[in-house]
């Protein structure tokens, strides 16, 4: 939460996030954000501790906020609803490329843009950001995907994104390093899109395993390192 007491003046080189009328302005510097109500009179300033710097931050009102982390956290992507007394880590799912930079466009869509790719999402509250567009920006990907697992390695459950160029059959197994068959579901109807797997390897030793994702005769597969 922001911290008492408050600074009596503005912190130095910082960079203006947003201001919303006279009296109420975030700004940001190093790893804090600063908060003043009364025109910049008394700022409160919320520290991440576990980050190394804020990559970029924006509100879209007094009390919604997001933040880009330059954090080891898996979790560099972070929301507040609440005036940025507490923040919420959002589920990032590619393990490749971290977020860069974000802009909001309304409360419900969000696009976040790492150094070779653009993500949108209107699912929050803790969610993965599922929506991936693909290069060029303006095309979604045409294409039966499979991400590889985060996190990974994983204790005791990862998840897997897929994306689906159109609706149908999906079946999902898991094999050990040895080929042997440790989990299966169910083949199931799928929609077009963005999907996750939640694999859960509770009941399974450490190791490498294999998962595979059917769909339309086409098989893909990822290694997975359960470490206990």
């Amino acid at each position: 939460m922001f911290h008492n007491p408050a600074l009596t003046e503005v912190p130095s080189f910082y960079r203006v996030i947003k201001s919303f009328n006279d009296s109420t302005v975030f700004v940001e510097l190093g790893r804090s954000i600063y908060k003043t109500t009364n025109s910049g009179k008394n700022w409160h300033s919320r520290q991440f501790n576990d980050a190394n710097d804020i990559r970029d931050a924006d509100f879209i009102s007094q009390d919604t906020g997001y933040v880009i982390l330059s954090t080891s956290n898996p979790y560099p992507f972070r929301v507040t609803t609440n005036g940025g007394i507490n923040w919420l880590g959002v589920y990032w799912i590619d393990n490749i490329y971290i977020p860069q930079f974000l802009s909001v466009t309304d409360s419900n869509k969000l696009f976040l843009a790492t150094t070779d790719e653009m993500y949108v999402t209107n699912n929050f509250g803790g969610q993965p950001l599922d929506i991936k567009e693909d290069r060029p920006l303006f095309n979604l990907p045409v294409e039966f995907e499979l991400s590889q697992n985060w996190p990974n390695p994983f204790n005791p459950s990862t998840s897997i994104g897929y994306y689906l160029p159109e609706s149908g059959i999906v079946k999902v197994s898991v094999y050990n390093i040895m080929g042997e068959l440790v989990n299966s579901q169910q083949p199931e109807f799928v929609q077009q899109g963005n999907n996750i797997i939640k694999f859960d390897g509770s009941h399974l030793p450490s190791g490498v395993y294999i998962l595979n994702v059917t769909f339309a005769d086409q098989r893909k597969s990822i290694k997975m390192l359960l470490l206990k």
